[in-house]
């Protein structure tokens, strides 16, 4: 009976689809609240294509790549300077790219965790996008 009732449990857990869904054409204020320094933006996403707005003033062109059905980055067209030391490298080998995972979705809200595409177990930062068109 153990042994029937653990094996329905394992089959129940694995089997069960994510309830995570692509975030869908439109625009969402993300907000963080576990930040570690991040700040709030308003994204904008159009097929393939992104916008991030940061304080009205920054505007960061983009793409949008999917990992999946609960995975994303964000790539800027334009990309960021980074530190070229041989210890930065060496950590960014390391760690491999940040990436969002998409936990939830409920009504207008889409939960998310950052976390390294090398160290899954490591939470950069947290946070919701809130669709508002």
């Amino acid at each position: 009976m153990k042994a029937t009732l653990l094996i329905f449990t394992l089959l129940t857990f694995f089997t069960t689809k994510n309830r995570c869904e692509r975030l869908k054409d439109g625009v969402y204020l993300v907000k963080h609240t576990s930040s570690n320094g991040a700040i709030d933006y308003r994204l904008s996403i159009y097929g393939e294509s992104c916008n991030i707005q940061i304080n009205d003033t920054l505007n960061v062109k983009g793409k949008v790549s999917w990992i999946g059905d609960c995975s994303l980055k964000l790539e800027p067209e334009v990309p960021i300077k980074q530190d070229t030391t041989e210890l930065a490298k060496k950590l960014y080998q390391s760690f491999g790219q940040p990436f969002i995972k998409v936990e939830v979705t409920k009504g207008d809200t889409t939960f998310f965790r950052t976390t390294w595409t090398g160290n899954l177990h490591i939470t950069i930062n947290e946070g919701y996008f809130l669709k508002v068109k």
